[in-house]
């Protein structure tokens, strides 16, 4: 049986890649993309889609099941994208001595992190907040469709409701296709999540720097615990995910920015509604990125890369909308509530703002726990001061700068709403989390400062 149940996720799993290659291949025309950035982008887009489709599509469960449903468009895509889409990038020379050792090392990373993630149960989020939202779907009355009497069920609140969907239907579709419900076998998600995001950020960091400092980069997120273990790939959690989506929509942006690409802008864009499908934060840091974009094109320097019109950068904004906006709607008109935060009104703001203390130095706190995060977000703050200083910011110093700087103050107000009676428990359960979408644009921007005073280069396209 064993082996049986292994053949089935392996369908289960083709079938997203089938359905994200396919996409890719519509959106993306021109863009250069390395082989393993390809991958990783083709798991991230079906896996999203798929979670999108699952949800608009539940009126149709009584009569089509999900995996015929979402299966069939599924090849239908693959077969529209054909094999056009992005062209591999070339690299810069073979790989060296150097090159050959860090990718051993990467190699042996992730071989103990997959070993460690098959072998780990699921941690307490990844089991009562996404992994039950899979299962309600596959046994209920009509497989497939999420009971809406769960998101009004007051009983249930501390499962979030209000959570997204994709790691969820991820799972629910690994049980679709074995037949029942098995969390053994969605455990090899999070892994392939985790590779996804380490394709995106050495893809990215290889264009500017070369292999060698790509995999450097690959093997330095391996050491960060919030990455691997818990809330990691190890346990299941949804921050790698939303890590990998994230990272790969600011990655984009900076490639779309530099040289004007509109295919890259809008596969962006894609990623950064699949962020927000994700995790209640994402559509958030969505948002972020689309400011970011917007300042990079009024601070940034002359000549720092293609002038893009704010009509093609608005794509960062209203398509993460549109494509969350039936899972808002939802919520709305079954009256989900919102979870840790209590609504924001002049009279909570004013009954709250003595928190902020609290809160700053919390956040100070946890930047320089060195155990946890390594030199990263000193590197940031260090790197973020030295491009103020050099008083000459190109297009994708300022995204990056801005996305973290941006998202670090926007988490440190929305604190401040905290429903928990203790801001200080809130924040040592959930704080970390929060940055680990952040983590690796923060590493990438120091490389991108770094970088220049050794190699004389100020590309990153």
């Amino acid at each position: 049986m064993i082996g049986w149940t292994w053949l089935w996720v392996a369908i289960a799993l083709l079938l997203l890649m089938a359905l994200g290659t396919g996409l890719l291949a519509l959106i993306v025309r021109t863009t250069e993309l390395y082989r393993s950035e390809q991958w990783a982008l083709s798991f991230l887009i079906g896996t999203g889609a798929g979670a999108f489709l699952w949800f608009v599509l539940s009126p149709i469960y009584g009569i089509v099941s999900p995996i015929w449903a979402i299966g069939g468009i599924a090849v239908l895509v693959k077969g529209a994208g054909g094999a056009g889409g992005a062209r591999g990038a070339k690299g810069a020379g073979g790989a060296g001595p150097l090159e050959r050792v860090l990718g051993l090392l990467l190699v042996v990373e992730c071989a103990v992190m997959i070993t460690a993630a098959l072998r780990t149960p699921l941690g307490w989020d990844a089991l009562f907040n996404f992994e039950i939202k899979a299962r309600l779907a596959m046994e209920n009355a009509t497989p497939g469709r999420l009971p809406l009497a769960y998101f009004s069920d007051t009983t249930r609140n501390w499962s979030h409701p209000q959570y997204p969907l994709v790691v969820p239907f991820a799972e629910f579709w690994i049980y679709s296709w074995i037949g029942h419900v098995d969390q053994s076998a969605i455990k090899i998600l999070f892994p392939l999540f985790y590779l996804s995001l380490i394709a995106i950020v050495c893809g990215a960091v290889r264009r500017v720097a070369g292999l060698a400092m790509g995999l450097g980069c690959a093997v330095a997120l391996g050491l960060l615990p919030p990455l691997v273990v818990q809330p990691g790939a190890v346990f299941g959690y949804a921050d790698v995910p939303l890590a990998a989506a994230f990272t790969g929509a600011v990655s984009l942006t900076m490639l779309a920015l530099r040289t004007g690409n509109r295919d890259a802008l809008w596969l962006a864009a894609a990623l950064s509604a699949i962020a927000a499908w994700t995790k209640t934060e994402g559509l958030m840091l969505a948002m972020v990125l689309g400011i970011s974009a917007f300042l990079s094109q009024s601070i940034a320097h002359a000549g720092s890369g293609v002038k893009m019109p704010r009509g093609a950068l608005s794509v960062l904004f209203w398509l993460p909308l549109l494509m969350i906006a039936p899972w808002l709607i939802v919520q709305r008109l079954y009256g989900v509530p919102p979870g840790d935060l209590q609504r924001i009104s002049i009279t909570t703001t004013m009954e709250n703002l003595h928190r902020l203390p609290v809160i700053a130095g919390l956040t100070a706190r946890e930047l320089v726990r060195l155990w946890q995060w390594g030199f990263i977000w000193p590197a940031f703050v260090v790197s973020l001061v030295a491009m103020i200083w050099k008083r000459k910011v190109t297009s994708v110093d300022c995204v990056m700068a801005a996305v973290v700087s941006i998202s670090l103050a926007l988490y440190v107000l929305v604190y401040v709403y905290s429903a928990w009676p203790d801001v200080r428990e809130h924040m040592g359960w959930s704080l970390s989390r929060l940055l680990t979408p952040l983590a690796p644009i923060a590493l990438m921007f120091a490389v991108r400062q770094i970088w220049p005073l050794h190699a004389g280069s100020t590309e990153w396209a």
